[in-house]
């Protein structure tokens, strides 16, 4: 059995008040086990085969966690798929809703989520 190797970095999104924690190993299942003996009632699954999976669920002291299985590669759509749910969540947590008039912020958030995601990745891939 190889090492678990896990890159785990805890961002705060500016300025909506949310912290977005960015959790990538080659051993998903494991992590989020530790993650729930941690932080109680956290409620982290691991969806055997998924590439990455958000809980979209999570809010505790207004965090997001993010999971991605370090041993499938990331590829555009995957990162794309994801910024959506984070972006829907942050916004739900601002409260601010959709305007297809005006959606430069979430174009912006959008963006900086995904060069989130890309920098973490390079990181772990790195380690």
């Amino acid at each position: 059995m190889k090492k678990t190797k896990t890159l785990f970095k805890a961002i705060d999104v500016h300025p909506y008040s949310v912290r977005l924690w960015l959790l990538i190993t080659n051993n998903p299942s494991l992590e989020c086990t530790r993650l729930n003996l941690k932080y109680k009632n956290l409620g982290a699954e691991w969806d055997e085969g998924a590439a990455a999976v958000t809980h979209l669920d999570f809010y505790n002291n207004s965090c997001l966690l993010v999971v991605i299985d370090g041993n499938v590669p990331l590829c555009l759509n995957t990162i794309c798929h994801e910024v959506v749910h984070i972006k829907n969540r942050v916004n739900d947590h601002a409260g601010i809703e959709h305007d297809p008039d005006n959606d430069e912020p979430e174009a912006y958030l959008s963006g900086w989520i995904a060069e989130q995601i890309e920098k973490a990745w390079k990181e772990y891939k790195k380690m």
